[in-house]
């Protein structure tokens, strides 16, 4: 870092932040994100290529700059995929314990399904509640949440 020119390595970073909370979500350049316009109600995808401090301005890959305060809403996919290898593993254990129970069933001949269908059904309904409390969330911006840029460019002087 000695032999750097002006300007050491700067970090430009897209916060939203939630009142009367600490946790922030942070967005890098190159990173993808929905977001939607104040104006019309169409949800866009495109990938951040610049981050402009100065006017608070987002460069997307499928528009111009788009100001902070035109952006409506943004949408969020990646806390799907938690969610969703939680409910698959406990459908399986479900639907596994279902066919060990009718295979046990044949081979034995005894009749015992209360069992079985008490873990069916409590299977299936919790892993759809996991599987619909951890789908794509919609944060509107406004009086909760709001976005910021930050940049975190070090002047150093020679």
């Amino acid at each position: 870092m000695l032999f750097c020119g002006g300007y050491i390595h700067a970090q430009k970073i897209l916060i939203l932040e939630k009142t009367r909370s600490s946790k922030t979500t942070k967005f890098y350049i190159g990173q993808e994100i929905t977001y939607r316009l104040g104006s019309d109600k169409i949800w866009r995808r495109g990938t951040i290529l610049e981050l402009h401090y100065e006017n608070q301005a987002v460069q997307f890959s499928n528009a111009n700059d788009v100001q902070l305060s035109q952006i409506d809403a943004l949408r969020f996919y990646q806390i799907q995929q938690t969610g969703k290898a939680i409910s698959n593993s406990i459908w399986t254990f479900g639907g596994g314990w279902g066919l060990f129970s009718i295979g046990d069933e044949i081979a034995t001949g005894e009749n015992d399904w209360s069992l079985t269908g008490h873990v069916a059904l409590t299977s299936a309904a919790l892993g759809g509640v996991i599987w619909l409390a951890t789908r794509k969330r919609t944060k509107r911006l406004g009086k909760r949440h709001r976005l910021r840029i930050t940049d975190l460019t070090i002047n150093r002087q020679p």
